[in-house]
């Protein structure tokens, strides 16, 4: 009787073994970043207002997280040409979702939001970066 698996055979086995587990884990670790994102946070922007030096840009935008936290609405101030990003740079102006707010620059370093239809406040900062932040109600 010859041997079921003779070695040079046993070596090609074993190669497109590992391939195909390699395969089933590239697979698993994409459904699982997508189960992740899914769990998480996403933001949905709203507006962005340029400074007329165009230096800095305020995004409005909606945290919408599901079960996980109540849905906010949110004001960050980032660098002129920057992509979004909420995680460099936090946010100055939390608001539950359902409020509005309308915002201004008044000058260089001077920034102002109205505030409409507050119920809850998370945070509100008067300081973002270099620019002061006025809030009327």
């Amino acid at each position: 009787m010859k041997p079921f698996l003779r070695p040079r055979y046993a070596g090609m086995f074993l190669s497109l073994l590992l391939f195909v587990s390699l395969i089933v884990f590239i697979a698993v670790l994409k459904n699982i970043d997508a189960l992740s994102e899914g769990m998480g946070c996403a933001n949905k922007i709203i507006q962005k207002l340029n400074s007329k030096e165009e230096k800095y840009t305020v995004y409005q935008f909606n945290r919408l997280c599901g079960a996980t936290a109540p849905d906010t609405l949110q004001m960050s101030i980032q660098p002129f040409g920057s992509s979004f990003d909420n995680e460099k740079y936090q946010s100055f102006l939390v608001l539950d979702s359902r409020a509005r707010v309308v915002g201004v620059w008044r000058g260089p370093r001077d920034f102002s939001v109205k505030l409409e239809s507050v119920t809850e406040m998370y945070r509100n900062e008067p300081k973002s970066r270099e620019i002061g932040i006025q809030y009327i109600q």
